[in-house]
C-alpha cells in the first residue's frame, strides 16, 4: 500500500507541475513559439543546446543561426503565412532552422525524411510552400520526387552541396544575424498555425497536421516539468526531429529548462548505451517499440553505466515496463 500511495503521489504531483507550466498558454495571446524560444536563448545564452557528434550548439548559437534564417527569408519576402517546407534528417540545425522562420511569421512544414518518391511529392504539394530546404543526404529521395511536384518551388541545398540547386548555407551566411523585432510578428496569435507536421502515411498518402502557437508550447513545456528538468540534463534525442513527440515534446522538456538535445541521427539499439553514456544522457524519448528493441539485445556492459533517469513517451505494457526498469536500472 505504502508503494501505490508514494506511486500515485508522484504521479499528482507530476501532474500539477506540468499544468503549472502551461497555464500562461492562452490562444488569444500574442505570445506565440518564437516568443517561447527566445526567452529560453535569453536566459540560457552560453549553454549548450545541441550535441551532434563532436559539434555543440549554444542557446547563443542557435539564436544566430535562426536570426540568419530568418533575414534570409525575408530576403526571399517571405512574411506572415507563407509556409516553407523543411527536408532533413535529425541535425543540430533543425529546430533553430524552423525557429528562424518562425520568428517572421513564415510557417515550416515538416518533411518525414523517411519518405520518396509520390508520397513526398504529395507532402510538398498539400503544403503549400514556396520553398524547400533540402538536406544534401536527402537528395537522391528528393530526386524522386520532383517530377511529381505541383507548381513553382524554389528548392535550396542546405548542408552541403547538390549540383544544380543555390547553396541555403551560404545564403543565410551572407546576412547579420540580428533579431528581428516582434512587430514583424504582430497580427499573430497562439491559437494559429505555428507549423505544419504530416503524418506517417502507413494508411494511404500522408495528411497534414497544422500545430498551433498553443500546442507547441504546451508539447515543449509540459513533460519538462512533470520530470523536474533543469539546465543539468541532457535528453537523447533517437526519435525524429519532424514528429511532435521528438521534435517537440522531448527536445522541449529539455530546451524550456536549458539543458541540452544530445542529436542521434538514426536509432541504433547496438549502440544506444554506448552513445547514452558517452554524451552523458540523464533522459531518452520513445515511442512504438523502442524500448522493446532495447530489452532484445544482448547484455551490453553500459547498460547499468549510463545516467538517464526519466524516459518519456507514450507507455509501456507492464511487463515491458518491468523489465526495463529491471535490466536498465
Amino acid at each position: 500500500m505504502g508503494f501505490s500511495l508514494s506511486r500515485e503521489w508522484k504521479f499528482v504531483t507530476g501532474l500539477l507541475r506540468m499544468l503549472k507550466s502551461v497555464k500562461d498558454v492562452d490562444a488569444a495571446s500574442d505570445r506565440l513559439i518564437a516568443d517561447e524560444l527566445e526567452k529560453r536563448v535569453d536566459a540560457f545564452g552560453p549553454n549548450i543546446a545541441f550535441i551532434e557528434g563532436d559539434r555543440e550548439m549554444t542557446y547563443a548559437d542557435m539564436e544566430t543561426y535562426a536570426n540568419r534564417v530568418a533575414a534570409w527569408a525575408q530576403a526571399q519576402d517571405l512574411g506572415q503565412g507563407d509556409t516553407v517546407a523543411v527536408f532533413a534528417r535529425n541535425r543540430m540545425e533543425y529546430i533553430p532552422l524552423w525557429f528562424g522562420l518562425s520568428k517572421i511569421g513564415v510557417i515550416p512544414a515538416l518533411l518525414n525524411y523517411q519518405l520518396a518518391g509520390k508520397a513526398l511529392a504529395h507532402c510538398v504539394n498539400i503544403s503549400e510552400s514556396s520553398h524547400l530546404i533540402l538536406d544534401v543526404e536527402m537528395a537522391e529521395q528528393w530526386a524522386a520526387a520532383t517530377d511529381q511536384i505541383d507548381g513553382e518551388l524554389k528548392v535550396w541545398a542546405a548542408f552541403g552541396d547538390v549540383a544544380g540547386f543555390e547553396s541555403f548555407d551560404d545564403a543565410i551566411a551572407e546576412h547579420v544575424p540580428h533579431r528581428p523585432a516582434k512587430s514583424v510578428r504582430e497580427g499573430l496569435t497562439a491559437g494559429g498555425q505555428a507549423m505544419k507536421m504530416f503524418t506517417s502515411g502507413t494508411t494511404g498518402l500522408p495528411k497534414a497536421a497544422k500545430v498551433t502557437h498553443v500546442r507547441a508550447q504546451n508539447y515543449m513545456r509540459g513533460m519538462g516539468a512533470g520530470a523536474k528538468a533543469t539546465s543539468k540534463d541532457r535528453m537523447m534525442m533517437v526519435l525524429p526531429m519532424y514528429h511532435a513527440t521528438g521534435g517537440l515534446v522531448g527536445c522541449g522538456t529539455v530546451l524550456t529548462h536549458g539543458g541540452a538535445v544530445i542529436i542521434i541521427p538514426k536509432f541504433s539499439a547496438s549502440r544506444f548505451w554506448e552513445d547514452a553514456v558517452k554524451y552523458k544522457a540523464t533522459m531518452f524519448t520513445y515511442f512504438g517499440e523502442l524500448c522493446r528493441f532495447l530489452l532484445s539485445q544482448p547484455a551490453n556492459e553500459n547498460e547499468r553505466k549510463h545516467g538517464i533517469k526519466w524516459i518519456i513517451g507514450n507507455g509501456l505494457r507492464p511487463e515491458v515496463w518491468e523489465s526495463f526498469v529491471s535490466r536498465f536500472n
